[in-house]
């Protein structure tokens, strides 16, 4: 469907909560602060100003979820609604009701996610821990090791073994030794090695499938904002 050129647009690499393929992001009206008289013959405090400042914005506030709600569906398990400090975050499952949310509140939408793809949402949807992407991380590695927070002591070992195991090989692993965070392998060999020793200490393994890896059926082209 058409949208409207002033939406950013952006290629999902991931299902949001594991299960929305699709996300909208609105934008809040904006906030204004009316100051000095209200009327000529009446005078305010400051505080009562900013105080009937913050009601008119909560007011207006709802009332802009309220004209967001009238196009969502009406089964609560195949949409989320998340609400931050700026905007309202809208989740959906399928293309149809997210294409009616977008039609019905162009005017409210800052940015939307969408697949590239049906298949992308098939790959998304039967393989855990994959992101989609157009490169490798840093044009290089498949995989990515993310650990948990560790001791000092457990991060003098991984460092050590990481030295004795991969040696000085770009080709083979990267790892930050600043953060200690990520490890970044493109063998799987390599990640059943580094989870014989450091499972325990391991919270994800990411794998990367390239969009260029994807039979694309109907391809959206992400757009710069």
């Amino acid at each position: 469907m058409p949208y409207n050129p002033l939406i950013s647009r952006r290629l999902i690499t991931h299902l949001f909560w594991n299960q929305f393929p699709y996300k909208v992001e609105t934008i809040f009206p904006a906030r204004t602060y009316r100051r000095g008289l209200q009327k000529k013959t009446v005078w305010k405090t400051p505080y009562e100003i900013v105080q009937e400042d913050r009601n008119n914005y909560r007011r207006s506030v709802n009332a802009f979820k309220r004209a967001c709600l009238k196009h969502v569906p009406r089964a609560k398990d195949i949409w989320k609604l998340v609400e931050t400090d700026r905007s309202y975050h809208f989740f959906f499952q399928h293309k149809e009701d997210f294409d009616r949310f977008v039609a019905g509140n162009t005017r409210r939408i800052h940015k939307i996610f969408e697949p590239s793809s049906e298949n992308e949402i098939g790959v998304l949807q039967n393989t855990k821990n994959t992101y989609i992407r157009r490169t490798l991380f840093y044009n290089a590695y498949r995989f990515c090791i993310n650990f948990r927070a560790m001791t000092p002591d457990v991060i003098l070992e991984l460092d050590s073994w990481i030295t004795e195991f991969f040696g000085e090989n770009p080709e083979r692993f990267y790892f930050s030794y600043g953060s200690r965070c990520q490890l970044y392998l493109n063998e799987e060999n390599d990640i059943i090695l580094v989870r014989l020793a450091f499972s325990r200490y391991i919270l994800r393994v990411q794998k990367v499938i390239l969009r260029s890896e994807i039979s694309n059926d109907d391809v959206i082209s992400e757009e710069t904002p």
